[in-house]
């Protein structure tokens, strides 16, 4: 698979296997959001999934820090 239909099948296709694609899967007003920020393109090589910057939960900035994941 492309690293883009990676994406697609672990977000959007994942929710419709849910049946939530009502309210998860995309970022589209309305929707929850939870979502994780990433420090490199996962589109072009998809391991960069595990370049984490960021995590956003529920609108909070989760600490992903080392420290915190203990």
């Amino acid at each position: 698979m492309r690293p883009a239909d990676i994406l697609v099948a672990a977000t959007r296709n994942a929710a419709a296997v849910m049946g939530r694609e009502a309210d998860l899967g995309t970022l589209v007003k309305g929707k929850l959001a939870d979502m994780v920020i990433l420090d490199a393109d996962p589109v072009r090589d998809v391991r960069n999934m595990r370049r984490i910057f960021k995590v956003i939960r529920n609108g909070e900035v989760v600490d992903i820090s080392q420290n915190a994941l203990k």
